[in-house]
């Protein structure tokens, strides 16, 4: 009577086991390859290049590109790419370049939507990514690798699930960073052209120690208001007639003579009677 007994609690317990092996790699496989990488490093080896800066690229924290500038225009069709196990994506292409200035790296980091991602790669890649309109998972930030004395090229662009406000946010090695607002597919942003800018904050004597002397300046969201104050406003052109509005009446003036009386004539004398 004891075998049977001992041959069932082997047997459940062979069970346990198989089960529990089974439970620890069927967990992490169902789930594994869904999320993509939290940053992607592109090295000098992806990079488009090197060439000159653009004097029409905003400039944020030594990362300058036209197409920060955002599509205010709510009728554009953005070309669209579907993630492996992800949602479909509408692409708006940025080619970003780093200042020689910014070296080592930039790391630029979708900071909203929570559903936007950014893709960036080789001239190759982009070009493969862009034929098939599938890519792996995207990431939230990329960081770029400064590869020479001009500016160093990247191919990419932002990934967005609907039209919106993209923030990015701009960030190197002991840099504190900065941020834009990129509006894509809506007519602008809360914070356009650059609440955070990345450039110089006003009343800066210039651009931080990484970045280019040419680097302009930028501003919050609007241009600090012209000294209106009376030292610095230019009169206007003054009149005669505003002089003599504007001139106080003389009090140590002599006073004026009298005008001459003219005699009256005498009247004519009366005829003597003859």
């Amino acid at each position: 009577m004891t075998v049977p007994t001992k041959q069932a609690a082997a047997a459940a317990a062979l069970l346990c086991v198989t089960a529990a092996v089974a439970g620890c790699t069927a967990g992490p496989t169902a789930g594994a390859g869904r999320a993509g990488p939290a940053r992607a490093v592109l090295s000098c080896g992806d990079s488009a290049g090197q060439q000159g800066g653009s004097e029409s690229g905003q400039p944020v924290n030594g990362v300058e590109s036209v197409a920060l500038d955002g599509d205010n225009s709510l009728y554009d069709v953005l070309p669209a790419w579907r993630s492996r196990h992800g949602p479909r994506y509408l692409v708006w292409k940025v080619f970003l370049a780093v200042a020689p200035g910014a070296a080592p790296f930039r790391v630029v980091t979708v900071t909203s939507p929570s559903s936007a991602r950014l893709f960036y790669a080789s001239p190759a890649g982009w070009g493969a990514a862009s034929g098939a309109k599938t890519i792996p998972p995207p990431p939230r930030a990329v960081q770029l690798a400064v590869c020479g004395r001009r500016f160093t090229g990247y191919t990419g662009g932002i990934l967005i699930t609907h039209p919106g406000c993209v923030i990015l946010s701009v960030a190197g090695p002991k840099i504190r960073p900065r941020t834009v607002a990129v509006p894509i597919l809506v007519a602008h942003c809360p914070l356009s052209r650059p609440a955070a800018c990345g450039c110089m904050s006003p009343g800066s004597s210039g651009p931080p120690p990484s970045l280019p002397r040419s680097t302009p300046p930028c501003w919050s969201a609007t241009p600090p208001p012209r000294n209106t104050s009376a030292s610095t406003a230019i009169p206007p052109r003054s009149t005669s007639a505003s002089r003599q509005a504007a001139s106080p009446p003389s009090t140590t003036s002599s006073p004026s003579r009298p005008a001459p009386r003219t005699p009256a004539k005498p009247p004519p004398p009366s005829p003597r009677p003859r």
